[in-house]
């Protein structure tokens, strides 16, 4: 129980921290499906690089796809587990060197193409 515990602590967080370090990151909250896909899966990468610092188990990537399928806006998308893994991988190296807007707008351009969103101007 308690390491379920701290992995929702560290993921709670994880939405915060994204918040405070991301200006625009509220303004994409509010942009339903497309914010909740990058809200969500963001903090998925970035509670896998707190938890890997701080020595923490955490869930697979294949346990976060069907985490995922589980939020009514993200139920339908074509969101597979070597989606992610194949996001996460390249999320990470920004996020180890520091580069939070990097990831973001790495999972941003995912989210869209997901969605299927086009890119605003």
């Amino acid at each position: 129980m308690l390491r379920e515990t701290l992995h929702i602590a560290v993921h709670e967080l994880a939405h915060a921290a994204l918040r405070a370090s991301y200006p625009e990151f509220e303004r994409l909250i509010h942009e339903g499906d497309l914010g909740e896909c990058v809200d969500e899966v963001t903090a998925r990468i970035l509670e896998l690089v707190v938890s890997e610092r701080l020595g923490l188990a955490t869930h697979s990537i294949d346990e976060h796809a069907y985490e995922l399928k589980h939020y009514a806006s993200l139920a339908n998308l074509p969101i597979s587990a070597e989606d992610l893994r194949k996001l996460y991988e390249e999320a990470l190296k920004l996020l180890r060197a520091g580069n939070l807007d990097g990831a973001i707008n790495l999972v941003l351009a995912k989210c869209r193409e997901w969605i299927g969103v086009k890119p605003s101007k």
